[in-house]
């Protein structure tokens, strides 16, 4: 097995290593070449051959299990994929390693059962299987991943949904039923998890709202910027006690660079003329000091400056967002009814401050009984952007609602609502963002189980 397959046959060991305690680590004091107590726990509920390898740390297969007749004489990955690509089904590609003792223990206990083959037979389905350590380039090109155990899902030759590590028939049952039916549904379901995708990327951006660490309103004068806790507007971040002030005079911003600044240390993006632009007036002027970033932002005819920092806990200890599943009942197509020209809506925010917005239109539709007239206001380009609240609101999802983009109408008049595309406010990641409030005529009177959820935990 190469060094990369000893590395990622970890993953089958992720829960049970997880679990253990530091002191579970230690070797046995009259073996050095024992496994940890937590290996060893893992090794006692193998039925196949098997053995533990000191050096690596892993557990090695001592027999291989065939594979039921599906598999074994099925296509390969690529004859599967393209085969699946000219049919409209759903690739099932199982990703095991010879050597790996858990793959054959999901061979043994889940592959050959006759409900898990029997599954697999499914019209909608077209399964296979790749041995990893014999096929490793193709793994990494079709799979983007080489840890094993793996079972994916994949449509168009993308995956859309990966089953991590051994799992027994039951598991792997539940999560074939799961799986879309027809093409258009697993359709939605690539296209909301690429979506999603893109979303987790904005947010884990250097500069996204995961890095957003502290707001601080400004008064009219100078307004130190700097590490110094004195300061007008501090962060432990900052690189220096005193970095720069910031004068506000009559509405305006300029900033000003503080004196012998230790060796290292440098303001990047400062304006020529010192004049610094908020974001309501386009893009903002960006101060950068290495990881550490801030910005003008007007909010209710006062300024304030918005601190985002690269290292910022919520960003580097960031898991990532649950959703619920993707569901083609939460797709909604509405009527447009587009708002005469100047129409404008009072909100409020988390910071007590009203906003004021252009309205561009209405979204109008039905559900379960309610008719609902949603408020859609102008976004980049021609769409828009829907803030909601609904009845899941402070138990599935954010207390203060959702937000959901909005493509442009259509030739018919219609506009699509995709709510498993549903996203939290910034304000559910830091404390520190200005988040708009959903007007009344937005509070649906019915849960929308679809898009990203929330806890408090």
């Amino acid at each position: 097995m190469t060094t990369e397959l000893l590395i990622t046959v970890a993953t089958a060991l992720i829960g049970v290593l997880a679990a253990g305690s530091a002191a579970s680590d230690a070797r046995q004091p009259d073996d050095d070449n024992a496994p940890p107590p937590a290996i060893r726990a893992w090794m006692d509920r193998l039925t196949v051959k098997h053995a533990y390898d000191p050096e690596t740390g892993f557990i090695v297969a001592k027999e291989v299990i065939t594979l039921p007749p599906l598999l074994a004489e099925g296509p390969s990955l690529n004859e599967a994929i393209d085969a699946a690509a000219a049919d409209g089904k759903v690739v099932v590609a199982f990703a095991t390693a010879d050597r790996c003792a858990p793959c054959q223990q999901y061979k043994k206990s889940a592959l050959n059962d006759p409900r898990v083959v029997d599954a697999l037979g499914r019209k909608h389905l077209l399964a296979t299987h790749v041995e990893v350590d014999r096929e490793t380039a193709l793994a990494q090109a079709r799979l983007g991943s080489l840890a094993i155990p793996m079972t994916y899902a994949l449509f168009g030759g993308e995956p859309i949904a990966v089953l991590r590590g051994q799992r027994s028939p039951d598991e792997l049952l539940a999560w074939l039923d799961a799986l879309p039916t027809n093409p258009e549904s697993a359709r939605l379901l690539r296209d909301t998890n690429a979506w999603h995708h893109t979303r987790l990327e904005r947010l884990r951006a250097e500069d996204g709202w995961l890095s957003l660490v502290g707001l601080a309103w400004l008064r009219e004068g100078p307004n130190r910027v700097g590490r110094d806790p004195d300061c007008e507007i501090t962060h432990t971040g900052f690189p220096a006690d005193h970095l720069a002030t910031l004068h506000l005079e009559n509405g305006a911003v300029r900033i000003e660079p503080a004196p012998g600044l230790p060796d290292g240390v440098t303001l990047h993006g400062l304006p020529a003329d010192g004049a610094m632009r908020a974001d309501t007036e386009g893009d903002p002027t960006v101060v950068r000091i290495g990881g550490v970033r801030f910005h003008i932002i007007e909010r209710g005819g006062k300024l304030a400056v918005r601190i985002k920092d690269a290292d910022a806990p919520t960003r580097t200890g960031f898991k990532g967002i649950e959703r619920y599943p993707v569901s083609a009942e939460w797709r909604i197509i509405a009527a447009f009814e587009p708002a005469e020209p100047g129409r404008t809506l009072t909100m409020d925010t988390v910071i007590g401050v009203e906003e004021q917005s252009a309205i561009a239109g209405w979204a109008r539709f039905e559900h379960a009984g309610h008719r609902v007239r949603a408020a859609l206001f102008p976004a980049s380009g021609n769409g828009f952007y829907l803030r909601f609240g609904d009845t899941s609101n402070g138990t599935g999802t954010y207390p203060i609602g959702r937000y959901l983009s909005v493509p442009a109408p259509g030739d018919d008049g219609t506009v699509v609502l995709d709510f498993n595309r549903a996203y939290n406010p910034p304000c559910a990641f830091t404390p520190y963002a200005t988040c708009t409030l959903p007007p009344d005529s937005n509070d649906f009177p019915f849960s929308i189980e679809a898009g990203e959820r929330w806890s408090a935990e």
